[in-house]
């Protein structure tokens, strides 16, 4: 929990430049941490510190009902691509916000 405060304040500083900041949730409880909107463009982001390489069914469920070009994938020290139903994943360490 600490480790998305630090997202969230780092996030929402940077966010001035963006249309909109969001929380995602949807009525059967899947959660995306982040959402920020730019010129129409959703850029979500997950915070995964402990287990960074293990995305939950939220996240597939994100991608494939919004189909984002990029997601982000907030870690621990994990860098890495992926590609997720034609959405590039970037996985990058959180202290790099």
């Amino acid at each position: 929990m600490l480790v998305e405060n630090h997202a969230l304040a780092h996030l929402q500083r940077q966010a001035s430049g963006f249309q909109s900041f969001y929380f995602w949730r949807t009525k059967s409880g899947a959660e995306m941490d982040f959402v920020l909107k730019e010129e129409g463009e959703l850029l979500p982001f997950e915070v995964k510190y402990a287990k960074s390489g293990a995305l939950g069914k939220s996240f597939y469920s994100f991608i494939a009902k919004f189909s984002p070009k990029r997601a982000f994938v907030l870690t621990k020290e994990e860098i890495d691509e992926r590609k997720i139903k034609g959405t590039r994943v970037l996985f990058m360490p959180i202290m790099y916000l």
